[in-house]
């Protein structure tokens, strides 16, 4: 047993490492040298393997090359569609686009990225899950039916400004809840909540037949409005008993993650006020939105590959603000999103985070609110704490858990690296495997003989495709618990990380970051977060600066930060003060700053009680039941609602400017 270079080995993706040379994404090479070890693959018809991908096509491409792309990664209908802009009769092709191909089609758009004058400027794989079973079916999606995929038919009046939507990207929903039912509504009365579209509903199993084929990115399943309310009407307002008529098993449980969101985003009354006679303040009219939700795979609720989620996201985002116009030529929508992962650069340049970046531009009536990450105290960033000099070495150890299913990875990114400056990787692994020195632009892998795939990889670049300009190392461990019986699985342990500098040339700084590896909602089983912890002679230091989640960067978002109600919280560090910001919550900086931009989160809101209270209460995910929830997830849907009543006291004319809406939004929060 050995580390070696993976281009000596066979794999699944073979071909695929041999461009390792190229600007290729590093996840995929490890999906690759790992065979989809833990990726969720679906199959297709012919029973061959599938993945999905997010691509970034060149800024001036014409109708012909995109509709060959789109043709290439089998893309959605949506993506098809020509994106008007604000001048009249102006239009352009969509730059970002997912879709769903083969491994064959995988290497097609591999070397098709890597030619000079692709229409491929970058390309990554989509989210991964932790595989239960071998041989899992395709990506679950409910049977056509003649049945429409339209809301609640609702048109506006004319020279009336349509009321704005409130959209929720999360895990778990209370369909039937009676917080989210219109005013006035009995028990059994309409929702608000006219559609709620499930990414991934293969859990439904038979009753997915009660469900709509999605006809907008033609794959999951779609639960309107008039089918919860026939549901319950059925079932004499028996909310458990509608969510097991759907097979609906994220609302199975007492508690889920989406409905206590949705709650603080739109329920009412609003969860905390304390009566009538603060009823019109708390309120507002977000109370009364209409409500569109979707549930993000949920078998597990984990990614554990940075950017991934940005597939499911840029979707999901499509799917909303397609459904919100349809009967009318624009509505204005706020997305809450309270989800993340903790990989990249943080520096507002990922793949994902322009992509949101690049929706919310050419939808400029789409406001999208992301929670900052509770990332603050978790030790999953390291830094050096002054430049890398010529003979330099900085270290630390990364703490990988037993019982862990899923792949667990780090980050190694370099900043302000001079010519001259060769840099290489120690890697030390536990349980007596040996240590290997990986330098700057090669990869390593290690594999057991006549084993399936790799059990960790240390793989690197000196040109990120998808942090452009960027060089780094990825330090990938496979699961170190394996429910299919056979597989060779990962050391747990410490893995000690040492980077030299053995060139002439100086490296300004050093960056790690551990990839979030805990599940959301109710996810059974453990949670193995590993961490960084610093040893006496390693010279790296855990640092909660810019530990922002690696969706948070974007410069159209609306970033929101955490803070108590009451009390203040001891200082993490004996010089700092005490302050009202709880110590996991995220820190910037993390993003590019625009013209009077924010470097860091935009705006904070509540996000607990006290240090004694930790939580907000909202909905539980049955009517008449509340539980608490705290982390910056419960802080973004109190700006989404804040931000939907400002948005809806707007009057009638051009979408609004985000920076307007910020400055306003701070100086409401501030009065209270």
């Amino acid at each position: 047993m050995s580390w070696h270079d993976p281009d000596t080995q066979s794999a699944e993706l073979g071909p695929l490492q041999a461009l390792a040379g190229q600007r290729v994404d590093l996840h995929a090479l490890w999906a690759g040298a790992s065979r989809l070890a833990g990726y969720r693959v679906q199959h297709g018809p012919g029973g061959e393997r599938m993945v999905t991908v997010m691509v970034e096509l060149a800024p001036t491409i014409d109708e012909t090359t995109h509709r060959r792309v789109c043709a290439l990664i089998h893309a959605p209908p949506i993506y098809a569609t020509p994106v008007r802009q604000q001048m009249p009769g102006s239009c352009s092709w969509p730059r970002f686009i997912t879709g769903t191909l083969t491994l064959a089609e995988l290497l097609q758009l591999a070397a098709l990225s890597a030619q000079v004058g692709s229409p491929v400027r970058r390309w990554r794989l989509g989210l991964p899950q932790v595989a239960s079973q071998a041989g899992e079916p395709q990506r679950a999606s409910a049977p056509a039916t003649p049945q429409s995929d339209s809301l609640l038919g609702r048109q506006p009046a004319s020279g009336v400004k349509t009321p704005p939507w409130i959209g929720i990207i999360d895990h778990g929903f209370g369909l039937a809840h009676r917080a989210f039912r219109e005013a006035g509504a009995t028990d059994t009365g309409p929702s608000r909540l006219a559609m709620m579209w499930d990414q991934d509903p293969k859990g439904a199993g038979a009753a997915l037949q009660h469900w709509r084929s999605n006809l907008v990115l033609g794959y999951g399943a779609c639960l309107t409005s008039s089918d919860v309310a026939a549901a319950l009407s059925r079932f004499g307002g028996d909310e458990m008993a509608v969510y097991r008529h759907f097979g609906y098993r994220p609302a199975q449980h007492r508690s889920t993650h989406g409905t206590h969101v949705l709650d603080l985003a739109a329920g009412w009354p609003h969860p905390l006020s304390t009566g009538e006679a603060d009823s019109e303040q708390w309120n507002g009219f977000a109370g009364q939105a209409p409500l569109i939700a979707v549930q993000l795979p949920h078998s597990p609720n984990k990614d554990t590959s940075g950017a991934g989620l940005g597939v499911q996201v840029l979707d999901a985002l499509h799917f909303i603000a397609a459904h919100a116009c349809e009967n009318g030529p624009r509505a204005d929508v706020v997305v809450n999103l309270s989800d993340g992962a903790y990989g990249g650069r943080h520096d507002g340049r990922s793949m994902t985070e322009e992509a949101i970046d690049d929706f919310l531009r050419t939808h400029p009536h789409v406001q999208l609110v992301v929670a900052a990450g509770n990332a603050g105290d978790q030790q999953l960033h390291a830094t050096t704490p002054t430049a890398l000099g010529p003979g330099a070495e900085v270290g630390i150890d990364w703490q990988v858990l037993p019982d862990d299913t899923s792949d667990s990875f780090c980050e190694v990114w370099l900043e302000g690296a001079e010519a001259g400056a060769e840099l290489a990787l120690v890697v030390e692994p536990p349980g007596g495997l040996p240590a290997v020195t990986v330098a700057l632009g090669s990869h390593r892998v290690f594999r057991d003989p006549g084993a399936a795939g790799a059990r960790c990889a240390v793989l690197s670049t000196l040109q990120s495709v998808n942090h452009p300009g960027a060089a780094g190392f990825l330090v990938a461990v496979g699961a170190t618990c394996w429910p299919v019986v056979g597989r060779a699985l990962a050391p747990h342990g410490r893995w000690r990380l040492r980077l030299r500098n053995m060139g002439t040339g100086t490296v300004q700084a050093v960056h790690l970051w551990v990839e979030r590896d805990n599940p959301v909602g109710n996810e059974r089983g453990p949670r193995r977060q590993s961490r960084l912890i610093p040893y006496a002679a390693g010279g790296l230091v855990l640092s909660a600066a810019r530990t922002l989640s690696s969706l948070a960067g974007g410069q159209e978002t609306f970033v929101v930060s955490g803070h108590g109600r009451r009390g203040l919280w001891p200082a993490t560090a004996a010089a700092q003060p005490l302050s009202d910001v709880p110590p996991y919550v995220s820190r910037g900086p993390g993003r590019v700053v625009p013209p009077g931009g924010v470097d860091g989160p935009d705006i904070a809101a509540p996000c607990d009680d006290s240090p004694s209270l930790p939580g907000l209460l909202a909905a539980g995910t049955r009517s008449g039941t509340r539980v608490r929830m705290s982390g910056t997830s419960v802080a973004a849907p109190w700006v989404t609602r804040r931000l939907a009543d400002l948005v809806s006291r707007l009057p009638p004319g051009p979408p609004p400017d985000r920076l307007a809406l910020r400055a306003a939004l701070r100086a409401g929060l501030r009065a209270g």
